[in-house]
This record gives structure tokens, C-alpha cells and sequence, in this order.
């Protein structure tokens, strides 16, 4: 564009100095001929001032002798002397005057019609390049919505598929949990059938854990997916790029087929209707499968509420079991203390070794307990720092851009200086041509012409200004759209930081609360090797005595299974704290997809803002390009 620009300004100064030169001066060819045709009164080579026309010319002045030599030709040959008041001479002249009028007359007719060709053609090609351009940016976007539609769908329909094998485990949950309710109405006769039913709940809630684990997984596969179908989405766009590149090397032919591209036009108005209902379809799928998930969220939180209702239930049971034990213990001690004190004591030593049992199976399923959330605790964390991975990419691409705008912003400055430097030397070259203008043209009708022209020119400056202000207006308003979005973001990462610090603190407590059931765990191991150990003894004491005065070491046992009691609802507290800072987690989960949304809009806001900017530095290209061509 800039060579052909060049081009045209050239053919229009030497269309201008051929005006000025048929203005000014006669060429000698045309006075040649006409002297050639008044060949019985001038010799065939005649004086240079004869092929001069202007207005009143003169061939010799008053001064002049009658006789003209040439001191080129020999001393024989002589040239007649001519009388400027001859008649011959003045019809030579009127003669001569009205044929260099006609001339140019004709020459400034055939300059007006190649002006109004080249501007005709100038119009057509800028018309065809910007029809041109603007087929282009239809054909980018057709191409990113298609894009982004496929995305969607692809997206749609794998959260659809998690979605269903949510349900199905839900479905699976809710029938166990109906199995067991059922189950636990049956057999509440006995305290001992309700102790094995609830261990048989323990294992279930094991089970739920275990399939929750499995969901995990599940969404560990389906993250792995994503981003395989993800680089293969990259590659097609670059395969799409490498073919945009080539459409751009077929721009030349778009300028023979501009009508073929107005039913195309049509068609793709059809398609990008078609593009947009599948687009808002899939919004809508969007918007379900969001739903689905707060759903899915939502039971997760009631199934927490449940196992927590539950679970205190069965410290209700074990209590009740335990006063039961103890009340029956007390009235067997009553009744036959003195007749039947082996019995009694055998007895003792056996619900001594079934609380034992419970003991160690609780602490193996608390313990178990304690891995799985460890582990959910490690993907959240893994997660996390995903989060915080990204975050950071997404600041290192706002500074870059940031840099790039400056950068720009430079540029535009240094231009604008260039473009008042060549305004100041248009204006005296303006101005210098007006005063040649004025001296050569004597005219009236000329000069009206000329001043019409200017004032022209002048009024299309004043336009190409106000466009330049407008444009220039556009960007500081863009760069303070930009400069809020960077305030936001700086927002957003202390809000971040805020939940990173309350995640810590989080973290600290459950790293207290293990730190609470290991010892606690090893304090009921070293009880019960205790409790072997002084069985061991009342066995040999027993044995050696064959008595049953066992007193300082019954009091001892009982003192040890009120340790055991006290261990025993420590663990429960630390169960329930658990329960609740699970709670905080889904909470913290929730909170931390409010805010990866408004990061996704922010940076959508970003990359509309980026595109508008695009495109008001195109505009000022084009209208840079029309100042030149007009200049």
C-alpha cells in the first residue's frame, strides 16, 4: 500500500508540474511547425524568442538593428530582418496565441480526466481492501466461535458424563443407607446386636469413603482428558492458523471476485445465526451442568450432616451400652459378691477384653479415617497450587502486555511528533506553492479554482484531525479500562492471599489434631499392655493362692477402664472437630470457584478490551494511509 501511495503522489507532481509548465511556457515544437507552415515570409530555423507564447509577445524590441544574424550559421547565408508592426507578423502571432491555447486547453482537459481516473481507481481499491479486511475479521470470528462452540460441547458433554456417574453413585449410597436403616430397625431388641450393627455402619461409612476416594480418581481421569483433548484442540487451531495464513496470500484474487463475496456474505449471516443458537444451547447446557454440580455439592453437605447425626447416635448407643454394662455389673457384684466371685470376675475380665476390641477397632478406623482425609487433604492442596500456578501465569502476562502498551505508547508519541514535523513542512511547501500559484496564474478563473482546492484540503485536515483526537480519545479510555482491570487483579490476589493464610491455619489444626490421636493411640496401647500385665499377675496371684482377694488390683483395672472412657471421648471430640472443618473445606471450595469465575470474566473483559484496541490501531492505519494517498 505504501509503494503504490508513493507511486500515486509521484504521478500527481508531475502532473502538476505539467500543468504549471503548459501555464507558464510554450514548448518549441508547435511554434516550429506553424513558422514551417508561414514559409515564404521566415527562414525554417527561426529565433528562440519567436517560440515563446504568451499574452503580448514581442519578437524584437525598439532597439533591435534590422538586420538579424545568428553567429552559428556562416558569414555568407543572412537573415531577413522582420518588422514587429508588420501585418504578417501580427497574424503569426494571433495565429500562433489561439493554436498554444487550444493546446492547453486540451492538455488541461486530458490532466482533469487522468485525475478523476486515478482518483476513481484510488476509491475503488481502497473500497476493495477495506470490503476486503472486514472478510477477513468475519472469517476470524466464524472461526473462533466455532471454536470455542466445539470447546463448549466437548466440556458439555463431559461434565454430563460425571454428572451421570455421580447420580449412579448417589443412587447406590442412598440404597445402602435405606439397606441399613432398615436393618437397624430390625435388630434394636439387643445391646449387643446394636453394637454389631453399628461397627457393620462404621464399615459402610469405610465404604462411602472408599468410593469417594474412587470419585476422586474419576475426576483426576476426566482432568487428564481435558487436557489431552485440549492439545489436541491447540493443534487443530494452529493446522486453522497455517490455513488463515494462506487465505491472506490469496487476498490479490478477492479484488476480481467482490460480487461472489456478496452471496457469501449471505450464507455466513445464515451460518453465524446457526453458530449462535448452538452457542446459547450450550450456554444452557453450561448453566445445567452448573446447577448439577452446586446439586451434587449441596449432598455432599447433607451426606457430612448424616454421618454426623449418625455418628452421634452411636456415642449415644455405646453410651447407653455402657451404663447398661455397668448397672448389670453392679447388681452381679451385689447378688454374688461372696457365692460366686470367680464367676463374676471372669466375667469382668471378658467385658474388660470386648472393650479392649471396640477400643482397637475404633482406633483403627479413626486412624484409617485419618489417611483418607490426609490424602483428600494432599489433592486439595495439589489443586491449590495448580490455582496459584496459573494465577502467576496470568501476572506475568498482564505485565507483559503492560510493557508491550508502553512500548506502543511510545511509538504513537514519536509518530505523532513526526506527523507535526511533516504537517510544519507541508504547510510551507503550501505555502510556497500558493505564491507560485499566484504569480503564474493570472487568471481569474484559475485562481478561483486554485482557492476552491484549498479551502478543500483545508477542510479535509481539519477532518483527518478530529478523527486523529477521536482515535486518540479511544485509547485513554481503553488504557483506563486496563489500568481498573489491573486494580482487580491486585484485588483478587489479596483475597487470595487472605484464603491462603486461613487455609494454613487449617492446616495447623489438623496437623494438632493427628499429632492429638497419635498420642492418644499410644497412650491406650501402653494401657492395654499394662492391663495384659497385670492380668498376667492376678492370674499367678490365682494360682499360687486359689483366693479371689483381688481388691488394689481391681481398683486399679477399673481406674484404667475410666482412662480408657476419657481416651475413648477425646477421640469423639477430635471426630467432631473433623466433621466441622470439613464443613469449612466445602465452604473454602465454594469460595474458591466464586473467585476462579471472576478471574474467567476478567480475563474475558481483558482479551475484549486487547481486540478493541486491535482494531482502533487499525482504523488509525487507515486513515494514516488516506492522508498520504490525498497528500
Amino acid at each position: 500500500m505504501q509503494s503504490s501511495s508513493e507511486e500515486r503522489q509521484r504521478d500527481d507532481d508531475d502532473a502538476e508540474s505539467g500543468d504549471e509548465e503548459a501555464a507558464g511556457t510554450s514548448h518549441p515544437l508547435p511554434a516550429q511547425d506553424l513558422l514551417a507552415t508561414g514559409s515564404d515570409v521566415l527562414d525554417p530555423q527561426p529565433d528562440s524568442d519567436l517560440c515563446m507564447a504568451a499574452p503580448t509577445p514581442h519578437l524584437s524590441s525598439s532597439n533591435t538593428p534590422d538586420v538579424m544574424t545568428d553567429p552559428e550559421l556562416p558569414e555568407e547565408k543572412e537573415l531577413p530582418s522582420l518588422d514587429p508592426d508588420h501585418p504578417m507578423c501580427i497574424k503569426f502571432q494571433e495565429a500562433l496565441n489561439r493554436e498554444l491555447k487550444m493546446r492547453l486547453e486540451k492538455i488541461k482537459k486530458e490532466l482533469k480526466e487522468k485525475r478523476a481516473r486515478k482518483k476513481a481507481a484510488d476509491l475503488r481499491w481502497e473500497k476493495v481492501s477495506i470490503e476486503a479486511r472486514h472478510v477477513q475479521e468475519k472469517l476470524e470470528k466464524v472461526k473462533r466461535k466455532m471454536e470455542q462452540v466445539q470447546q463448549a460441547g466437548v466440556d458439555a458433554q463431559v461434565r454430563r458424563r460425571q454428572a451421570q456417574d455421580q447420580l449412579e453413585v448417589a443412587k447406590i449410597k442412598f440404597s445402602d443407607v435405606s439397606k441399613q436403616r432398615s436393618q437397624e430397625e430390625a435388630h434394636v431388641t439387643e445391646l449387643q446386636g446394636k453394637l454389631e450393627k453399628m461397627l457393620q455402619h462404621l464399615s459402610l461409612a469405610q465404604a462411602v469413603s472408599k468410593d469417594q476416594r474412587s470419585k476422586g480418581k474419576t475426576m483426576k481421569k476426566a482432568k487428564h482428558r481435558a487436557g489431552a483433548e485440549k492439545t489436541q484442540a491447540e493443534e487443530q487451531k494452529l493446522k486453522k492458523d497455517l490455513y488463515i495464513t494462506h487465505l491472506t496470500k490469496d487476498l490479490e484474487r478477492l479484488t476480481q471476485q467482490v460480487h461472489m463475496y456478496e452471496a457469501q456474505k449471505t450464507a455466513q449471516a445464515v451460518e453465524t445465526k446457526a453458530v449462535k443458537q448452538a452457542f446459547s444451547e450450550a450456554e444452557m447446557k453450561l448453566e445445567s451442568l452448573m446447577m448439577s454440580r452446586k446439586q451434587m455439592l449441596q449432598e455432599w453437605s447433607n451426606i457430612l450432616t448424616s454421618t454426623r447425626s449418625q455418628y452421634e447416635d452411636i456415642c449415644a448407643m455405646q453410651e447407653a451400652v455402657c451404663s447398661a454394662e455397668n448397672q448389670v455389673y453392679v447388681q452381679e457384684k451385689e447378688i454374688e459378691f461372696y457365692k460366686k466371685a470367680t464367676a463374676a470376675e471372669e466375667e469382668k475380665n471378658e467385658t474388660l477384653t470386648a472393650q479392649l476390641k471396640c477400643c482397637e477397632t475404633d482406633c483403627a478406623t479413626s486412624k484409617r479415617l485419618i489417611q483418607q482425609k490426609q490424602a483428600e487433604h494432599e489433592a486439595l492442596q495439589a489443586k491449590y497450587s495448580a490455582c496459584v500456578h496459573s494465577l502467576q501465569e496470568t501476572q506475568h502476562t498482564v505485565s507483559t502486555l503492560t510493557k508491550e502498551s508502553d512500548i506502543y505508547q511510545t511509538e504513537l508519541d514519536n509518530q505523532k511528533k513526526e506527523l507535526e514535523k511533516e504537517k510544519s513542512v507541508l504547510l510551507e511547501l503550501e505555502d510556497k506553492i500558493q505564491s507560485n500559484i499566484q504569480q503564474q496564474l493570472g487568471h481569474s478563473k484559475a485562481a478561483q479554482n486554485s482557492q476552491q482546492h484549498i479551502r478543500k484540503m483545508a477542510a479535509l485536515k481539519k477532518d483527518k484531525r478530529l478523527q486523529l483526537q477521536q482515535l486518540e480519545n479511544d485509547m485513554t479510555s481503553v488504557e483506563q479500562e486496563s489500568q481498573k482491570i489491573n486494580e482487580h487483579l491486585s484485588s483478587l490476589a489479596l483475597i487470595q492471599e487472605a484464603l491462603d493464610e486461613e487455609t494454613d491455619k487449617y492446616n495447623k489444626l489438623l496437623t494438632s489434631t493427628q499429632t492429638r490421636f497419635s498420642t492418644s493411640a499410644r497412650l491406650i496401647d501402653q494401657k492395654q499392655a499394662t492391663i495384659l500385665n497385670l492380668k498376667a499377675k492376678i492370674s499367678k496371684i490365682t494360682a499360687s493362692t486359689k483366693r479371689d482377694d483381688l481388691g488394689p488390683l481391681h481398683i486399679k483395672v477399673q481406674e484404667m477402664t475410666a482412662q480408657i472412657k476419657e481416651l475413648n471421648a477425646n477421640i469423639k471430640k477430635g471426630q467432631q472437630l473433623w466433621l466441622l472443618q470439613q464443613e469449612k473445606l466445602l465452604g473454602l471450595i465454594k469460595d474458591l470457584e466464586s473467585k476462579s469465575w471472576m478471574m474467567h470474566t476478567l480475563q474475558t473483559q481483558h482479551t475484549a478490551m486487547k481486540q478493541k484496541k486491535i482494531y482502533k490501531e487499525r482504523e488509525r492505519e487507515a486513515v494514516d494511509i488516506q492522508m498520504k494517498v490525498e497528500k
